[in-house]
């Protein structure tokens, strides 16, 4: 059985989410876990601990609220709830430990809690954190089935387990997969770049694919470009610290992501 963790601050973005993760993923063989992660306010000893008592009720409360929703439309889902007191990066590492799931989905803005946690520096720290597998939805976009994936790669990341998990991915909506390579005008590393897609062409074996590749020597501008001329259903991308990709990953993300997040993302490690 499979685990989907789905972070909530109980926002219509979050709730958008989690629907786009359970029609997505469906429910055979899946297990969903509804994550919440609170802080205590700056506050004196004496009163920190009723203060504590009653963030932690309300917390579980919300949550419960937040299920209920979702259990009216999918009454047959499989899932749990999680409430951890701490931020939301060391608690949502934790969860990811503890529940080793599958995929963490999360909405790409919140209004409570932590609001705003994609779109601004729990963004970065989430993609540099969270080893599993990433999904950011955006907060308007409706689930429709996938007809078209784009996987952008350097070809450095090209690990057998990692495009064997983008091909599921693609299969399980039996959608085409485009192999989107940002090739550097001052590049020389044709044969890296050879080797990487016929390593890809090896590996991929369920999904009908296809190679494109731009040269530009900006990675974002071109992927964002790509994306807009061929409305992909999904796009999946790498966080690295290194390389050619770090472009993507640096202090403006917060703007970078409100660009491009009209796409859902899939961010891998």
């Amino acid at each position: 059985m499979r685990t989907i963790l789905i972070p909530t601050d109980f926002s219509d973005n979050a709730l958008n989410a989690s629907e786009y993760a359970i029609h997505f993923f469906g429910t055979d063989q899946i297990k969903y876990v509804f994550f919440h992660a609170y802080l205590l306010p700056n506050s004196g000893v004496s009163s920190l601990v009723s203060i504590a008592d009653i963030l932690e009720k309300n917390a579980q409360d919300y949550l419960e609220e937040f299920c209920q929703k979702i259990l009216k439309k999918h009454p047959a889902i499989n899932y749990k709830k999680e409430v951890r007191l701490g931020d939301l990066q060391t608690t949502l590492s934790l969860s990811c430990e503890i529940n080793e799931p599958y995929a963490v989905v999360m909405g790409s803005k919140g209004v409570k809690g932590f609001s705003g946690y994609i779109l601004g520096s729990s963004a970065a720290h989430a993609v540099k954190v969270i080893k599993t597998p990433l999904f950011i939805i955006p907060q308007t976009f409706k689930f429709k089935e996938l007809d078209h994936v784009v996987y952008a790669t350097d070809y450095e990341e090209n690990a057998k387990d990692k495009v064997h998990f983008i091909q599921d991915i693609a299969a399980l909506h039996e959608s085409a997969l485009t192999v989107l390579n940002i090739k550097h005008p001052q590049s020389k590393t044709l044969v890296k770049e050879y080797s990487g897609a016929i390593n890809v062409a090896k590996s991929v074996t369920k999904v009908e694919f296809d190679f494109h590749t731009m040269v530009s020597d900006d990675t974002f501008e071109s992927i964002k470009s790509f994306v807009n001329s061929t409305q992909p259903d999904l796009l999946i991308l790498f966080a690295k610290k290194r390389s050619f990709w770090q472009s993507l990953w640096h202090k403006s993300i917060t703007n970078k992501f409100a660009e491009i997040t009209k796409t859902p993302l899939l961010i891998l490690h």
